[in-house]
C-alpha cells in the first residue's frame, strides 16, 4: 500500500492535490467495481430467470404443438369418417331411390294386371257381350223351334217369320261374339306387355341387389 503520511507534511500543494485525486479515483474505482458487480449479479439473476421462463415457454410450446398435432390428426380422422359416411349415404340413397322406383313400377304392373283381369268380370265389356250373346242364342233356338213347329203344321209364312227372327238373334250373338273376341285380343296384348314389364323389372331388381349389397350401402 502507499504510505501517504510520508508526503503529508513535506509535500507541496500540487502533490497534495494529486494525492487527493488519487484517493478520489481509488474510492470511485472501488464504488464502480462494487456497483458493476452488483449490476452483473442482478443481470445474471435476470438472465437465469429469463432462461427459466424461456424453458417453460418452450415446454409449453412443445405441449401446444403436440396438442395441435393431435387435434390435426383427429380432424383428419374426422374428415375421413365424414367422407366415408358421405359415400355410404350416397350409396344408401342410390339404393333407396332404386328401390322406390322398383316399387312404383311393381305397383304399376299390378294395376295393369288388375285391369286386365277385370276385362272378364260380369260388369266388363266382355261380360256384358257374353250375357247378350247367350241371351241371343237362347232366343234364336226358341225362334227356330217355333219355325219348325209352324212348318210342321204347314204354316210356311209363320215359319219363315220365326226363321227371320232367329237369324236376327244369331246376328246379335255373332256381333257380341266379335266384341268378346276383341276384348280377348286386347287382354292378350296387355298380358304380353305385363310379361315384358315383369322381365324388365326382374333385370332392374338384379342390378339393384348388386348396388344395395355393395360396401357402404
Amino acid at each position: 500500500m502507499v504510505d501517504f503520511g510520508r508526503f503529508r507534511d513535506g509535500a507541496g500543494p500540487l502533490v497534495k492535490f494529486v494525492l487527493v485525486l488519487l484517493v478520489v479515483a481509488i474510492v470511485a474505482l472501488g464504488w464502480l467495481g462494487y456497483s458493476t458487480l452488483r449490476d452483473l449479479t442482478a443481470t445474471r439473476d435476470e438472465l437465469s430467470a429469463a432462461n427459466d421462463s424461456l424453458a417453460s415457454t418452450q415446454a409449453s410450446l412443445a405441449t401446444s404443438q403436440a396438442s395441435v398435432a393431435s387435434q390435426t390428426s383427429a380432424l383428419a380422422d374426422a374428415n375421413k369418417r365424414v367422407a366415408d359416411l358421405t359415400t355410404q349415404l350416397q350409396g344408401a340413397a342410390s339404393c333407396y331411390m332404386q328401390l322406390v322406383d322398383e316399387i312404383a313400377e311393381l305397383e304399376r304392373i299390378s294395376g295393369l294386371q288388375r285391369e286386365n283381369f277385370g276385362r272378364f268380370d260380369d260388369k266388363s265389356k266382355w261380360g256384358a257381350a257374353n250375357i247378350a250373346r247367350d241371351k241371343a242364342l237362347t232366343l234364336a233356338l226358341s225362334d227356330y223351334y217355333n219355325a219348325y213347329q209352324a212348318a210342321f203344321d204347314g204354316q210356311d209364312a209363320t215359319a219363315n217369320s220365326w226363321i227371320k227372327a232367329g237369324n236376327t238373334q244369331v246376328g246379335i250373338a255373332n256381333a257380341k261374339q266379335a266384341t268378346m273376341k276383341s276384348e280377348i285380343a286386347a287382354s292378350n296384348t296387355a298380358s304380353k306387355a305385363i310379361e315384358d314389364a315383369l322381365t324388365a323389372l326382374d333385370t332392374v331388381v338384379t342390378a339393384t341387389k348388386t348396388t344395395c349389397q355393395a360396401p357402404g350401402t
